[in-house]
């Protein structure tokens, strides 16, 4: 990490992401932290369009983008994907699944939940690799099981964590696909 670190690299604003939004989308949600391993804050956020529930939920897309910091420590956008994200009407019964992006030692989540009784809670990996110079999945999470007890016995939840060694990089991963393989 650099010892000289800017004001820039330091701070980072919900302002400095609002002037970066795509047209027609409101930001989601979003978060700061080093993506790449340069040092620098790096943005990963999550857009929805505007007026998102007069889509069909198949139509409305989701964005999610990567910016990294470029020169003049302004941030660029690096990759986007907009199958990332689960539709707005899908997580049954509780309605939007998404519930958040989160940036950790160079590497990014998304976070999904969906069900009623039975529910299925999705963490989706990313990390940077550096010898093809892009984001590529690493881990799907997945924690599963009926959280309400009729009789009052304990709960059993299933964690299952899959692992990926092949190369799905962010821009080319579709949530849909890859969790009914």
């Amino acid at each position: 990490m650099r010892s000289n670190v800017t004001t820039a690299q330091k701070f980072c604003t919900k302002a400095e992401l609002i002037d970066l939004l795509p047209e027609g989308f409101q930001l989601l949600d979003f978060d700061f932290g080093d993506l790449d391993g340069d040092g620098d804050k790096d943005c990963l956020a999550a857009y929805r369009l505007i007026d998102e529930d007069e889509y069909s939920s198949e139509l409305a897309l989701r964005p999610v983008i990567v910016y990294l910091r470029g020169a003049g420590e302004q941030l660029i956008e690096f990759s986007r994907n907009d199958n990332a994200l689960y539709c707005y009407d899908c997580g049954g019964c509780i309605g939007d699944p998404f519930i958040g992006i989160s940036i950790e030692n160079c590497e990014f989540q998304i976070s999904h939940l969906n069900g009623c009784w039975f529910r299925t809670s999705l963490q989706t990996t990313f990390a940077y690799d550096s010898l093809i110079s892009q984001f590529v999945l690493i881990e799907h999470k997945t924690v599963s099981g009926n959280v309400i007890s009729e009789d009052d016995s304990p709960i059993h939840l299933k964690e299952e964590v899959i692992r990926y060694n092949r190369k799905i990089t962010f821009e080319s991963y579709d949530i849909n696909v890859e969790m009914n393989r």
